[in-house]
């Protein structure tokens, strides 16, 4: 990896899905960073809605005594004040994982935390009678790492296929 070389992509979230389930793994070895990125068997994955400027995803690393501690945050903003808001709100809140699409093509894999995910995504809402804000946050011992993405999960992990090599 040659960090002298400058990205030249610039993203933007195009989907958001959450999960309120998932069997994952962390990414075979042999694929690109396996410890961080995570492979996913099977999911019950939904799409969300969301504008595009209502949407962030942000993470910040500290120095702790054990080492680098990530904090992700993504904060998504929508309509409120129809007859399902109740509901609606509950759903957002019965999250495991989120799936966060880029532009460019990215996956990225909201939630997991260590080697498997020992706990959970925390959920913060605030709502007014028109906005909802729904903020997830995760504390991870790496940063956000990549997926195979949610609908992308039928092939076996035998079949050599790298979906992390672009």
């Amino acid at each position: 990896m040659d960090l002298l070389q400058k990205p030249t992509l610039i993203q933007n979230v195009c989907e958001i899905q959450l999960a309120t389930s998932a069997v994952i793994k962390p990414a075979p070895f042999g694929s690109l960073q396996p410890f961080a990125n995570t492979y996913v068997e099977t999911t019950a994955a939904k799409a969300v809605h969301f504008g595009k400027s209502s949407v962030a995803l942000a993470q910040e690393g500290k120095t702790t005594k054990a080492g680098l501690l990530w904090e992700q945050t993504l904060k998504l903003r929508f309509p409120n004040g129809d007859l399902l808001q109740s509901a609606r709100i509950q759903e957002y809140c019965k999250v495991k994982f989120i799936y966060v699409k880029m532009s460019g093509g990215l996956v990225f894999f909201f939630g997991r935390n260590d080697y498997f995910q020992n706990a959970p995504i925390s959920v913060d809402i605030k709502n007014t009678p028109n906005i909802v804000e729904v903020s997830y946050k995760s504390s991870s011992i790496f940063p956000i790492g990549l997926t195979n993405g949610a609908a992308d999960h039928l092939l076996g992990e035998d079949i050599p296929v790298n979906f992390f090599n672009y």
